[in-house]
């Protein structure tokens, strides 16, 4: 959805679980579908690159955050 809102080399950050165990895509909560759902990350950045984005970087999780990513337009 926010591809059409960047400008071609703009740029997106975002956070996310992940976690390389997983498969491809989990719900860690299923009663709360969307609060912990927890991505295998480099599926992740298959999903960002069919949409039309690029991973620039990808920062793990730290106590204050989880995995970070930098993609370009």
């Amino acid at each position: 959805m926010l591809h059409r809102c960047v400008s071609e080399g703009g740029r997106l950050y975002f956070t996310a679980f992940t976690d390389e165990t997983v498969d491809d895509y989990i719900e860690r909560d299923p009663t709360n579908p969307g609060l912990v759902s927890t991505y295998n990350p480099e599926r992740l950045i298959e999903i960002l690159e069919k949409s039309g984005w690029f991973a620039l970087n990808v920062f793990p999780a730290s106590r204050f955050q989880q995995t970070a990513f930098v993609c370009r337009k």
